[in-house]
């Protein structure tokens, strides 16, 4: 495999991750920060995107 593929493979794999990392952090601290008005949302929610991100990537390599 060439270089310029392996860096596009690297490339499509952080997106993954970031999408992951984004979707989750929105999905978790928004109902949160909406329901209870509380800024702990954001703080569960980073939580709980960090740990979904670590989780793609590891699935992903």
């Amino acid at each position: 495999m060439g270089v310029f593929e392996e860096i596009a493979i690297l490339g499509l794999k952080f997106r993954v991750v970031l999408a992951a990392l984004v979707v989750t952090f929105l999905g978790v601290s928004l109902p949160i920060l909406l329901v209870f008005e509380s800024e702990a949302g954001f703080l569960v929610g980073a939580i709980a995107a960090l740990f979904v991100a670590y989780l793609t990537a590891r699935k992903l390599s």
